[in-house]
């Protein structure tokens, strides 16, 4: 790997809605300290420098989070959107920002949610990964799948590029179990992580070919040196999209990378439950409290808890509210978060 050209983009926008009621609008799940002392932001930074030079890790994030995120890490460089316009957009920008500063830039896109149990197999994978740009394609990371896991999306691989690299058959939506299963059994598929490298020029190309609209606005924005009200007027403008529907499903200059590093996608209070300590009844407590006759039970605060005779809750304490839910309903948490926007004096829970 030649650290030379070698640049991370850290996404670090999100809302976080599926962590309610921790995660709000001004202290979102990134700005968590769900499985250290640190934030999961800190965590991701903390784990990059031993890929990455540290001014080459760029933060992605919204002008909300700005002001917290340099007095957290003062010497990370930053990349901010005037507002959320989706991965699309907000990837499109710091590959542009980082292109202007090296044009041979090989560029890393990593999240704030994903933990790697095994760091140092993973800091290796990514080392060994980046020279691959050489390929001169947009190359996703599919994670070798463990479960039926009906939470991901899945890729489909193709022919075999050599190295584990292969062609992108197909891509396919979170499926059922049934389908799931299929996928684990028939070995064919790997999880879709969100994870991507390129090289920055390789990545415009394709935003010019396949969202030219956005490709528009970020030319308008470099000619002008990245001045701040050309910015804010263009953003505005750009389509509202992920970057896995607005550029990645369409190009057919992909491919995916098979990987088999123990990952984790902390998505919502189910990964807690998953990764957390069970007891003899399957209950999983973070802070204090006493189970009976209770059994596969979520508890996530500082207060002691005792439950009774109950099963398949999860139950989450903030300073100012409460969650409880099912496991079977927990995936539907944003619809909740949905409904406290619509209710203004429940607005301040958000």
């Amino acid at each position: 790997m030649n650290k030379r050209h070698a640049y991370c983009i850290l996404l670090a926008g999100g809302r976080g809605e599926r962590f309610w009621p921790l995660s709000r609008r001004i202290r979102p799940k990134q700005c968590l300290k769900l499985f250290s002392k640190m934030t999961m932001i800190e965590e991701g930074v903390n784990r990059l420098t031993s890929i990455f030079e540290g001014k080459k890790i760029f933060i992605s994030t919204g002008k909300n989070l700005e002001k917290y995120f340099k007095k957290l890490l003062p010497h990370t460089p930053m990349v901010i959107e005037p507002e959320g316009r989706d991965t699309a957009a907000c990837i499109g920008l710091a590959t542009l920002k980082i292109f202007d500063q090296d044009p041979e830039a090989q560029i890393f896109v990593e999240t704030t949610d994903h933990l790697y149990p095994e760091k140092q197999k993973y800091v290796s994978f990514i080392q060994s990964a980046l020279p691959l740009t050489a390929l001169n394609k947009i190359i996703l990371i599919g994670i070798t799948p463990t479960s039926p896991h009906t939470g991901y999306g899945y890729i489909k691989i193709g022919q075999s590029l050599g190295d584990d690299v292969f062609q992108v058959d197909q891509f396919r939506e979170k499926p059922d179990k049934t389908t799931a299963q299929d996928y684990l059994q028939s070995g064919g598929y790997l999880w879709n992580s969100g994870m991507f490298i390129f090289k920055a020029r390789v990545l415009l190309d394709n935003i010019e070919k396949y969202q030219p609209a956005l490709h528009e606005g970020l030319q308008k924005i470099y000619k002008s040196g990245f001045k701040e009200s050309v910015l804010t007027r263009e953003f505005k403008k750009f389509p509202r999209i992920s970057i896995d529907y607005g550029l990645i499903e369409k190009s057919q200059n992909t491919a995916v990378l098979k990987a088999d590093f123990a990952w984790e996608d902390v998505g919502d209070w189910r990964t807690m439950y998953r990764l957390g300590k069970n007891d003899k009844a399957g209950n999983v407590l973070y802070g204090s409290g006493i189970f009976l006759d209770s059994r596969n039970n979520l508890f996530f605060g500082k207060r002691f808890v005792g439950m009774l005779g109950v099963e398949n809750l999860i139950v989450v304490e903030a300073e100012d509210a409460l969650l409880i839910t099912t496991h079977a309903a927990v995936g539907r948490l944003k619809d909740l978060v949905s409904l406290l926007n619509q209710d203004r004096q429940a607005q301040r829970y958000l």
